[in-house]
């Protein structure tokens, strides 16, 4: 095959460019549907850069490979000579293991649930908690950006997350420092980036909805799924799995949900890196922003890191304190929960797009020096979208929305 996409022309010209067009034709129907699906422009500028790259991969075989019955193969200082045809099956069988042992991305649907599962990933044994090195970096292991799509149509009605090794056997949550799962083909609600479906931390609890209420999702949507693994201690862990289990009605049960819409909310720009130093001492951190429709919100959480002490949302134009809340910590200082606030039984708290709204985070570093990248704060929640009110689409030329989806998709 690849001899015939490199030199076939000196066979059959005409059945060699017939073959060449069906290949380009069907790159170019793969980009026109990634570009439908993720509501990006002009992908198809990318069709000649592919072609351009698959040629020249078959360029570079070495076809002398192909015909000589032995070869060489030159490692470190030493040479072994095979014949060509276990070469072929050395490089198809290592291949394939290294492609088993990276991480994937999967998503199933179940009798009343969605699991998606990203993994494997080995964590190995923390060097400074083992004893043998207390200068030792901390080694977060992050897998590169993963796609997958949503295998139904339905309401999702809240998710779990929980982890576990090769085994099956279930592991710390400490273990997973962060998973986002990101909706590509929406828009958040107080900012143009992409929507977040789902975000987890070491501290998140279970998230759980009322069956009759749901966020509506439909097949084939694309998600776009971003995890970190931390692990502190001095045990090793290999083959490490994360499950995100979303509770599902089907679009086609007599009963469905009412809908409502997830949002995220962080203390610094929606489109930066939401990581920022703490210096010694008290740091405080937050970032305002206007709904980009009305509603009611029913109930969230939040995610912070080592030595926070309160994570605040306030309605500025207000001039009141929405919620404010200290995290749970351990010895440590590191957050071991977050509490769910919900907000059911007052009909949720009302959101105005003419109000501006502050969320705030807070710690306070005790260890007399700069922790890079130490300091975090985000919320995310749940709301009822108001009466009248429609959800805005994404703007796939709005600079923020480009700058995120970049940042998010590139590892």
């Amino acid at each position: 095959v690849a001899a015939y996409f490199a030199f076939g022309w000196l066979l059959s010209t005409p059945w060699w460019g017939g073959v060449i067009a069906a290949r380009a034709m069907l790159d170019g129907s793969a980009l026109l549907v990634q570009r439908a699906r993720m509501r990006l422009g002009a992908q198809l500028r990318y069709l000649p850069v592919m072609e351009v790259y698959v040629a020249l991969i078959f360029l570079v075989l070495p076809l002398s490979f192909l015909a000589r019955r032995r070869v060489s193969w030159r490692g470190e200082g030493y040479a072994v000579r095979y014949g060509a045809m276990p070469v072929l099956l050395v490089a198809v069988v290592l291949g394939a293991a290294a492609q088993a042992q990276a991480p994937g991305l999967t998503m199933r649907q179940t009798a009343n649930e969605v699991v998606l599962e990203l993994g494997p990933v080995d964590l190995p044994a923390s060097l400074a908690a083992s004893g043998h090195d207390h200068r030792a970096a901390q080694v977060m292991p992050e897998p590169p950006p993963l796609w997958v799509a949503i295998p139904a149509s339905g309401w999702f009605h809240g998710y779990t997350v929980e982890l576990v090794d090769a085994t099956g056997a279930p592991v710390p949550q400490q273990l997973l420092h962060h998973v986002n799962v990101i909706a590509t083909g929406q828009r958040e609600l107080f900012s143009g980036i992409m929507l977040r479906l789902a975000a987890a931390g070491p501290e998140t609890q279970e998230i759980k909805l009322p069956r009759l209420i749901g966020v509506k999702v439909a097949r084939g949507d694309s998600l776009l799924v971003r995890a970190m693994f931390h692990n502190g201690s001095a045990v090793s862990y290999r083959g490490i799995r994360v499950r995100v289990r979303f509770p599902f009605t089907p679009a086609t049960a007599w009963i469905g949900a009412l809908r409502i819409q997830p949002f995220y909310l962080d203390v610094t720009e929606p489109h930066r890196s939401h990581l920022f130093d703490l210096p010694p001492g008290r740091t405080e951190r937050f970032w305002e922003a206007r709904p980009a429709v009305k509603g009611r919100i029913l109930g969230f959480s939040g995610h912070t890191h080592k030595y926070a002490t309160e994570l605040r949302l306030e309605d500025k134009t207000a001039g009141t304190v929405l919620w404010s809340v200290k995290p749970d910590t351990n010895t440590h200082g590191e957050p071991v929960a977050l509490p769910i606030q919900r907000f059911l039984g007052r009909l949720g708290i009302p959101l105005d797009p003419s109000h501006v709204y502050r969320l705030s985070v807070v710690y306070q570093n005790p260890t007399g020096a700069v922790i890079r990248d130490g300091g975090m704060g985000a919320l995310g929640g749940v709301m009822l979208v108001g009466r009248g009110e429609r959800w805005p689409g994404i703007d796939a030329k709005d600079p923020i929305y480009r700058e995120d989806f970049r940042g998010m998709s590139t590892p």
